[in-house]
């Protein structure tokens, strides 16, 4: 009976453990506003950081590019944490990286999403 209670004991961690771990890390890809912006690869890093890589998929410069990047839970009804990064100008199809650090809190459910908009005054072309 106790190695029985033990083995369910071990599971239910291992579970936890795997859908704590792997939900929350893993935010994915997506495009920003109607721009021709795009993220890729964003999740949070061992280390406390928030990376991935913003790209210009268009063929011309952008200019003077700012972001809002912030992370929700699932619903978008809580933001954790949120910052703007100034990425400057981009050139045709630039895949930048990005690494910010982290120190928003996680969702308790265990899922998150990584959000970006650009600021209404975000005009990129001249």
């Amino acid at each position: 009976m106790k190695r029985i209670i033990a083995v369910m004991i071990a599971l239910m961690m291992l579970v936890f453990f795997v859908n704590d771990s792997f939900a929350a890390d893993l935010m994915g890809d997506g495009e920003i506003d109607e721009t021709d912006l795009r993220y890729e690869g964003f999740h949070i890093g061992e280390d406390g950081t928030i990376k991935g890589f913003i790209i210009n998929g268009s063929d011309a410069v952008l200019r003077s590019v700012t972001l809002n990047m912030y992370t929700t839970n699932a619903q978008e009804t809580r933001v954790f944490w949120r910052k703007t990064i100034q990425l400057g100008d981009m050139a045709p199809r630039e895949r930048r990286q990005v690494k910010e650090a982290y120190v928003g809190a996680k969702d308790p459910g265990g899922r998150m999403k990584v959000m970006f908009k650009v600021p209404r005054k975000g005009n990129f072309r001249n």
